[in-house]
């Protein structure tokens, strides 16, 4: 079972994006991060609590009266594609007498540039007289108008008429315009009680990307917030994730002499590359996951706990999540012709020298446990060490004899087994199975005359414990990060299998695909019990598609059959 996970998505470098830098929404006195200064009587400006001219709880509303009211400074030097945006609404506006002017000013308020002037475009003459026709919206759909800054202090009119509901003003500054000082601010007018004008969530955005660097206590950069995940982090200190929390982000760099910790519980999300200068230390059931093939990862090698419960004489099947891993140095006290790779033709294992050779990705193997153990359960701490595998994987597999195949899931990271046979529904049948230690080994434990059930199997239908295993303790969906396992060739011959990061899975996984059900199918679980105490489950399920025949799609037998 996954318990926390590393999470990389995305190669290349990060793309900067639209964020918003600066706001002022009106729904609390302290939500904004845009100063606003009223420079009229404050009876004059208030706010409304109608939410036919709010976005969200109210917005600013000027009654009868002048106001004028700015915003600012913002530095927003470090953005491209920037935009100044609001949205108004008006209620019983007059043609002239009622209009808002807009001004920006790249200077902190020195000089002003009048950009755009609002006002009714309802009126009509008679004869020798113009008449205003009042005008009354809300929110309920959007005009958008749009401008670029150009500073020269000539505006562009905007009329306003019926057809206009919640009107957004968006005006683009000019990326050689400087920005470190901008500002903007509305001179506001209308004449009656019954004259309204309403803004509301006004904005400065732009396309960037933040740098925030952990120091070993907080997190520093634009703001002090926990990253996003497009955000670029530096790790500058040792980071804990049980002490400090999980992580998102774009690209990670662990600077030299610094330690990123993952521990259970607790996940961190990469977008895309790592520069590991320092250290990563990936703890027992905890995740390395890159979502994109292409995402690299350069620097020093992480190291992959998976801890295991062996007695002398056990075996498990293994595979590597790391690059150039030796065999033997992953279990140096197991004896050296105890090492094992699987000959598909005749279902026995072959020796395999462990000193010269290295975990090849997505091949299993089948290795015992340390000779010193003793024959009561101990913790075998496995320590993979090495550049974590990434991006697509492929190995061969074979059908001279029955079609058995030790595979294996080559990543840091956990599996779908669901999105993997998915993935090769045409090379293999949609059946896993998986070693375990819970029986005594039989006399005979490879080749056609194994009579032994100590493999857990899952398939479309569900899954199944091993012999004299709980229900509870049967495989997920998730292959976790070193499992080895064997999966069956549909075919004669020698294919290629493919694992890629789609497979990769960051929690407890269920089948949901066109072919897998999506939901849990009626299930039950029956044990067979002997005289001696011993048993063993059969998984029963009412699943569409399955008939009372023999279904390979729905059924799976012992692995020698």
């Amino acid at each position: 079972m996954m318990i926390g996970c590393i999470a990389l998505m995305n190669a290349q470098t990060c793309t900067p994006f639209t964020q918003t830098m600066f706001y002022q929404d009106f729904e609390t006195p302290t939500s904004s991060t845009l100063n606003e200064t009223v420079n009229s009587a404050k009876s004059t400006v208030n706010y409304s609590n109608n939410t036919n001219y709010a976005i969200g709880k109210r917005s600013r509303m000027v009654n009868k009266k002048n106001a004028d009211i700015d915003y600012g400074n913002a530095n927003v030097s470090y953005a491209s594609n920037v935009k100044v945006s609001f949205s108004f609404a008006p209620q019983n506006i007059d043609y002239i007498s009622d209009n808002i002017k807009f001004y920006i000013s790249t200077n902190g308020g020195t000089t002003w540039s009048k950009e755009l002037e609002i006002y009714s475009k309802n009126y009509y003459t008679f004869l020798f007289w113009d008449f205003s026709s009042p005008l009354t919206y809300d929110f309920s759909s959007t005009n958008i108008y749009t401008s670029t800054y150009d500073g020269n202090n000539s505006p562009d009119i905007l009329y306003i008429s019926d057809t206009n509901k919640k009107n957004k003003v968006e005006i683009s500054i000019p990326n050689n315009v400087n920005k470190t000082n901008l500002r903007f601010k509305f001179e506001i007018e209308n004449n009656d009680n019954d004259d309204y004008w309403f803004l509301d969530d006004i904005k400065i955005t732009g396309d960037y990307i933040d740098t925030k660097t952990w120091n070993g206590t907080s997190w520093t950069g634009r703001t002090t917030s926990t990253p996003s995940n497009k955000d670029i982090i530096v790790i500058n200190g040792n980071y804990n994730t049980k002490n400090n929390g999980n992580i998102s982000a774009c690209e990670c760099t662990i600077n030299a002499n610094q330690t990123l910790s993952v521990n259970a519980d607790t996940n961190i999300t990469i977008q895309n590359n790592i520069i590991n200068n320092g250290n990563i230390i990936v703890e027992n059931d905890v995740n390395l996951i890159q979502i994109n093939d292409n995402a690299t990862f350069t620097g020093n090698p992480i190291t992959v706990y998976r801890e295991t419960n062996l007695k002398r004489l056990d075996y498990n099947y293994w595979s590597s999540p790391v690059e150039n891993q030796n065999l033997q140095s992953f279990s140096p006290n197991t004896l050296s012709n105890r090492f094992y790779t699987y000959n598909e033709s005749n279902d026995y294992f072959v020796t395999i020298t462990p000193s010269t050779n290295n975990f090849v990705p997505a091949k299993g193997y089948a290795i015992r446990s340390p000779n010193n153990f003793g024959t009561s359960n101990s913790v075998f701490k496995g320590v993979f060490n090495g550049k974590p595998n990434n991006g697509v994987k492929t190995t061969e597999i074979y059908k001279n004899g029955n079609g058995n195949n030790l595979v294996g899931n080559p990543y840091p990271s956990n599996i779908s087994f669901a999105s993997f046979y998915v993935a090769n529904s045409s090379i293999i049948e949609p059946k896993a199975y998986i070693w375990t230690n819970t029986n005594p080994n039989p006399p005979v434990m490879q080749g056609s005359s194994y009579s032994g059930d100590n493999y857990a199997i899952m398939n479309i239908t569900g899954a199944k414990p091993a012999q004299n295993q709980k229900v509870s303790e049967k495989p997920t969906d998730a292959i976790v990060v070193g499992q080895g396992f064997i999966v069956k060739k549909r075919n004669p011959g020698t294919e290629n299998i493919t694992f890629n990061n789609s497979m990769r899975v960051t929690n407890k996984g269920k089948f949901s695909n066109a072919r897998i059900a999506s939901v849990e199918e009626p299930k039950v679980w029956l044990q067979l019990l002997t005289p001696a105490k011993n048993f063993n489950t059969i998984l029963i399920g009412y699943v569409k598609g399955a008939t009372n025949d023999i279904d390979n799609e729905y059924d799976a037998s012992l692995i020698s059959k």
